[in-house]
């Protein structure tokens, strides 16, 4: 078919159909084979839109341009089926040429609705319950090509000071502002704590501008500076010393 097909009853299809024009349908498309492909341009293979840019909404209906409806599976009396899924995207497979190619994504959501006053939130991507799961590595923000761990939060899109805010690297270490925190929480820069604190070991304090503090709970004692030459309560002997 090398025109614009028009069907306003379903269409069942048993073998191959290729349309190298426009197609509409006001029912439903059922195809007998393992995948329906649409033949698109080199740049976009199957795109999804109203007909005319624009529709108008019926009172109270939520509006989609995709909707993905999960089916019920009976399960196999035996064997192992790996994923079952309403929608599954494979990774895109690229051959190197000449061009230079900025990104590759399997899936990519461009933006949240910026043109219309809504009573909720706009929103790029809204998983609205349930388990989320990564396998893999996650970065937040733009201006890394790869996070650092297995949880990276880096500067905003279009913030000038690129670098990793917040990492969770990938042996459970927490770090802020740095990328590769050698202790289980590392923190690079001021550190403010408005409520009690609790610490099941010491808590060592280097010697440095403005620091000198030891607190050795081994030893039960409290020292200013760290050398204990300035002032100490040691609990062992019960006493007090100043200088």
């Amino acid at each position: 078919m090398n025109g614009a097909v028009y069907f306003r009853n379903n269409l069942s299809v048993g073998l191959n159909a290729y349309v190298s024009g426009g197609f509409y349908t006001t029912g439903s498309i059922t195809s007998t084979v393992s995948t329906l492909r649409p033949a698109g341009a080199s740049g976009v293979v199957y795109k999804i839109g109203a007909v005319n840019g624009t529709s108008t909404l019926t009172a109270n209906y939520a509006a989609a341009n995709l909707l993905a409806s999960g089916d019920t599976w009976t399960e196999a009396s035996s064997g192992n089926h790996p994923l079952i899924a309403t929608a599954a995207i494979l990774e895109p497979r690229v051959i190197s040429g000449a061009a230079t190619v900025g990104d590759t994504a399997a899936l990519y959501v461009e933006d949240e609705n910026a043109s219309t006053t809504v009573s909720g939130g706009n929103w790029a991507l809204w998983v609205d319950n349930g388990k989320s799961r990564f396998d893999g590595n996650v970065l937040i923000g733009s201006n890394l090509n790869a996070p650092v761990g297995i949880l990276d939060v880096n500067a905003p899109q279009g913030n000038s000071g690129a670098g990793t805010r917040f990492v969770i690297g990938n042996d459970g270490n927490v770090g802020v502002n740095t990328t590769a925190p050698a202790n289980n929480l590392n923190i690079v820069g001021d550190f403010n704590a408005t409520a009690k604190g609790f610490f099941g070991g010491d808590l060592n304090i280097t010697s440095g501008p403005n620091r000198g503090v030891s607190i050795a709970a081994d030893m039960n004692r409290i020292c200013l500076p760290s050398d204990c030459s300035g002032f100490k309560i040691d609990a062992n002997a019960d006493t007090l010393t100043i200088g």
